[in-house]
């Protein structure tokens, strides 16, 4: 069933990603123009962090867990299977290794300079 959708076809492109959570997913999302962003189908499965904020303070809690568990416990599965029993190289998994350098291009360019830990200007001549 999953071998002929053509979206479970592409879900299961995403190394970790089987026939079980290319189907458990797209059920889940059942309509996908419902979400305006994958933020928001984030959101919907409970996969992005409680707030706590008071006056300046800023603390992201543990994940919200709302939303259908077998889903999330799918997701999981595929990440996990993709960090640890994938050997080939992928941007994706690049990315899960080293959450705070993301190895896509962004749209206005790598602002962190050497103190926040990004990579230091490079030299211009002029």
């Amino acid at each position: 069933m999953a071998r002929k959708d053509p979206v479970c076809q592409r879900l299961m492109s995403v190394p970790g990603v089987g026939p079980v959570t290319s189907l458990t997913f797209k059920t889940a999302v059942d309509n996908p123009t419902r979400f305006r962003s994958s933020r928001t189908v984030a959101a919907h499965f409970g996969l992005t962090p409680r707030r706590y904020q008071s006056g300046e303070m800023d603390n992201p809690g543990r994940i919200s867990k709302a939303g259908d568990p077998a889903v999330r416990q799918a997701l999981y599965g595929a990440a996990h299977a993709l960090m640890t029993r994938s050997d080939a190289w992928s941007v994706l998994k690049a990315w899960g290794a080293a959450p705070g350098d993301d190895p896509r291009p962004s749209a206005g360019g790598d602002r962190r300079g050497p103190q926040a830990g990004g990579d230091p200007a490079p030299d211009v001549d002029p």
